[in-house]
């Protein structure tokens, strides 16, 4: 048997300890917010509507890698299509590739009030593993949730902020 390898912490809250409580009134069906966090891979929630309550539906927006040749995994440079403008800050956000399970910092946006632009990243972001990006891979942008219920109202709900430091090894 093995022993597991110690992390180091580097400037990122305790994960998995400081839970986020909030909630937000949802209009319409695919109303969404940006977390005032890096992002989240957890989101915990209620819907209250006409006295019930059921689970909130959550999904987290997405950006489409847009370039036939894809990139290498040291490319740190990257143009996208098939966003939503304001789904996204100008920069300072996590995104993770559906297909690689690579977590990316994203340091600037230059498209976020659009529906394309470029990310220039850090790669391998908390410990994940830089991989190659291939054309139409989806980008999940982690601190922006979509309440996908068609049910309105208010959601409460309870989200993991990921660290602050994207260097932190949480994923090594």
């Amino acid at each position: 048997m093995t022993a597991a390898a110690a992390k180091t912490e580097t400037n990122f809250n305790i994960m998995g300890e400081v839970p986020v409580e909030s909630s937000v009134t949802i209009a319409t069906q695919n109303d969404w917010i940006v977390l005032p966090h890096k992002g989240t891979t957890e989101v915990i929630g209620k819907n209250f509507y006409d006295g019930g309550t059921e689970d909130t539906a959550v999904d987290h927006a997405t950006i489409t890698v847009n370039l036939v040749a894809g990139y290498d995994a040291d490319d740190t440079s990257i143009v996208y299509n098939g966003a939503t403008a304001l789904q996204r800050t100008s920069g300072g956000y996590y995104v993770i590739n559906d297909a690689t399970g690579e977590i990316m910092e994203v340091i600037t946006d230059s498209g976020y009030t659009t529906t394309a632009g470029t990310i220039v990243v850090r790669r391998g972001a908390l410990g994940s593993t830089a991989a190659a990006i291939t054309n139409d891979d989806a980008l999940y942008v982690l601190n922006c949730l979509i309440f996908t219920s068609s049910n309105v109202g208010t959601h409460l709900f309870r989200y993991f902020p990921l660290p602050f430091s994207a260097g932190c090894g949480i994923y090594e």
